[in-house]
């Protein structure tokens, strides 16, 4: 009689043990895995914890642009990086846009649509394109004029 509820018992004790031993390499791949994430959590640079977890999630990483090359980009065209306040270039031609707007091809490759025209703004211009108010840019051009400008390109 006792040794049929034994038999049972050690039965399930053993069952219990292979089967705690067969989950150890997981239960240890979890705990890796979560200290992974709580590392890259702990990165204060938004790009550099972003590559972090992507690195995670075997993505590749993809190279971000030059800050220049970034200005005036909307948020959503562009990852998460250091932000500065002002372009410094070159007026390299002057084209006009569909609506009939002016636009502003800089010797840096960005194109910027002008609120206004300005017959003044001439190829070679010097121009300075800062930040304003609720995410929009100022260009103000050599001779003092003042324009509200979108990047296009």
């Amino acid at each position: 009689m006792l040794g049929k509820p034994l038999g049972r018992n050690l039965t399930f004790v053993i069952a219990l043990l292979c089967t705690g031993s067969a989950l150890t390499p997981f239960a240890q791949a979890e705990t890796d895995a979560n200290n992974a994430l709580k590392h890259c959590a702990t990165i204060p640079t938004p790009t550099e914890r972003l590559a972090c977890y992507d690195a995670l999630a075997g993505r590749p990483s993809i190279a971000a642009p030059s800050s220049t090359e970034s200005f005036g980009l909307r948020p959503v065209q562009m990852a998460p990086r250091e932000t500065i306040g002002t372009v410094a270039a070159q007026v390299d031609h002057i084209a006009v846009s569909r609506g009939g707007r002016t636009v502003l091809v800089l010797d840096n490759q960005q194109s910027w649509e002008l609120d206004g025209g300005d017959e003044l703004l001439a190829p070679g211009d010097a121009v300075t394109i800062s930040r304003a108010s609720l995410g929009s840019f100022l260009l103000r051009t050599a001779r003092g004029r003042t324009h509200r400008a979108t990047r296009i390109r």
